[in-house]
């Protein structure tokens, strides 16, 4: 079975926060934004696992 896009961009989510703890802003930036996306658009349990990977990347700011 293939991953909706919710899981796929969280996938990605964490990824770019991954590399955000090699201190590269734009990968958090970008994951901010995505985790953003997601949070308006999937299901609840995306939603829940978007607003995490936001607050852990507001935090790694």
């Amino acid at each position: 079975m293939s991953k909706s896009i919710e899981n796929m961009t969280h996938d990605y989510v964490v990824a770019c926060l991954q590399a955000g703890k090699r201190q590269d802003d734009i990968n958090i930036d970008v994951a901010i934004k995505m985790a953003e996306e997601v949070k308006r658009k999937a299901r609840p349990i995306d939603q829940q696992l978007a607003k995490d990977d936001l607050e852990e990347a507001r935090y790694r700011r």
